[in-house]
Parts: structure tokens; C-alpha cells; sequence
């Protein structure tokens, strides 16, 4: 087993919406991390957002691959976009996405979760975009209390309105 890291600078809609429907979604009967069972609705329509996002340049989508026995299976995806509010400039994590049966396990191929490993990465983008331009965080909205642990666990501290963020300083 070993991971890559395929950054998509100019997506295809049909050939994106096949890998994304690679991705294993939650199981609605299972799902403590979503109300009224509806993990796998919910999932399948923020997918059909970011493909809409990435397609449109409005985000730049990262997928991961499992590359197992020749063959590369979609494990994982971010999204990412440069947000300016105000004065303060961001890297934004539009999206993170871990196919079901990948979800809280650690790799000993990247030594970490794959939350945490595309949470790494995306403080390295912004890392490499804060010796360009100067950045003030990394910013996200957890989609639902389950995510918002992981990134609490990872560093990141809330907002009033929701908004999770991780100061430029704190990374350095």
C-alpha cells in the first residue's frame, strides 16, 4: 500500500465526477456524525458542490490515492481556495473528504490519519503561499461536530460564528 497526491489545475466535470464517485460515502444507518440519517445525501451533495467549485476554478481540488496492486483508488480529496475577508487573508479548506472505510485509521505509509495528512499538506500550501503574499490563518467550517473534533484535535480554534482557524504564526 502507498498514497499520492494528485493535484487537479485543470479538471475534467465527467472524468472528476467518475473519481469522486469512487469515494465510499457513509452509511446512513450507522452515521452518529449526521441528524435523521441523512450522512449519505448530505455527502453526495457537497461532492456535487466542490466538483462545481473545482470545475469552475473556484477551488483547487486535491485528490489521494491508495495505489493498491496497479490499481489507484480515490481515498481522499481537499479543497482549497484563497479567501480574502476584510484585511484578513486566508488559505480556506472549502472541503475534506475521507472515504468510509479509510476514516480514523492510521497508515504507517504516511504515518498519520488521512485527515491529518491532507490537514498537513494544506498547512504546507499555505506555508508556500504565505512566502508570496502574506497569509493571517487557515481557515474552515466543519461540516458537522464529528469533523469539527478532528480539527480541534488538529489545532484549529472556533470562531463565534462557526469558523475554525489556525493562525499563520502558529504554523511557522
Amino acid at each position: 500500500m502507498s498514497f499520492t497526491l494528485e493535484t487537479l489545475t485543470n479538471p475534467n466535470k465527467e472524468l472528476l465526477t467518475q473519481t469522486i464517485n469512487k469515494l465510499e460515502l457513509s452509511d446512513h444507518k450507522n452515521s452518529s456524525c449526521y441528524d435523521d440519517g441523512k450522512s449519505e445525501e448530505i455527502e453526495k451533495s457537497l461532492l456535487a458542490n466542490i466538483i462545481t467549485h473545482a470545475v469552475d476554478k473556484k477551488s483547487r481540488l486535491h485528490i489521494l490515492y491508495d495505489e493498491i496492486n496497479g490499481n489507484s483508488i480515490p481515498c481522499g480529496l481537499i479543497a482549497l481556495n484563497f479567501e480574502l475577508v476584510g484585511s484578513f487573508s486566508a488559505l480556506c479548506i472549502d472541503f475534506i473528504f475521507i472515504s468510509k472505510s479509510y476514516r480514523g485509521k492510521i497508515f504507517t505509509e504516511i504515518n498519520s490519519k488521512i485527515s491529518f495528512y491532507l490537514l498537513n499538506f494544506a498547512l504546507q500550501e499555505a506555508i508556500q503561499m504565505n512566502s508570496v503574499s502574506q497569509l493571517d490563518a487557515v481557515i474552515l467550517t466543519p461540516i458537522n461536530e464529528c469533523v469539527k473534533e478532528v480539527y480541534t484535535e488538529f489545532g484549529f480554534e472556533e470562531f463565534d460564528d462557526g469558523w475554525m482557524y489556525l493562525l499563520i504564526d502558529d504554523i511557522l
